[in-house]
């Protein structure tokens, strides 16, 4: 009742809620209509391996992949995760020269040096690994490719 007395000693405030209110309805349904359609994917199960993308040679345990699908996306769109024994500076060392082994151009991340992106003909990959807490493990490597066709 207290909340009703204030708005009726002010008419104004109240005006002036009914505005807000309504000026976030409207924002929130125009939002509503313009996103893009929701991207969906796919759980592999089974251990996927990326063309031109090099298998690591160091202790590696496959976590899982998923590979997505979005109305008018061509080509391949998937993420792996690993889990490595090395570690975040070693993994990522190994792939930024295997990569330019298998003639990707790799982009020079002196920000973040455990990411990586790179580029091959149509294609695109990015790699992070991170520092991982877990038993036997030290590093979550994701893997992100684009096949771009």
């Amino acid at each position: 009742m207290e909340m009703f007395n204030i708005f009726s000693k002010n008419k104004y405030n109240l005006v002036l809620l009914f505005l807000a209110v309504n000026t976030v309805a409207s924002a929130t349904s125009a939002e509503a209509e313009t996103k893009p359609p929701q991207v969906k994917y796919q759980v592999q199960s089974q251990q996927v391996q990326i063309p031109d993308i090099p298998r690591y040679t160091g202790r590696a345990a496959y976590v899982g992949a998923k590979e997505y699908i979005s109305p008018g996306l061509t080509g391949k769109d998937i993420r792996i995760t690993y889990l490595m024994q090395e570690d975040p500076d070693m993994v990522s060392s190994w792939y930024s020269g295997a990569l330019k082994s298998y003639q990707w151009s790799i982009q020079d991340n002196k920000d973040d040096p455990k990411r990586l992106h790179g580029s091959k003909g149509k294609a695109t990959c990015s790699l992070y690994a991170a520092a991982y807490n877990g038993p036997l493990y030290r590093t979550c490597l994701s893997i992100t490719y684009r096949s771009g066709e």
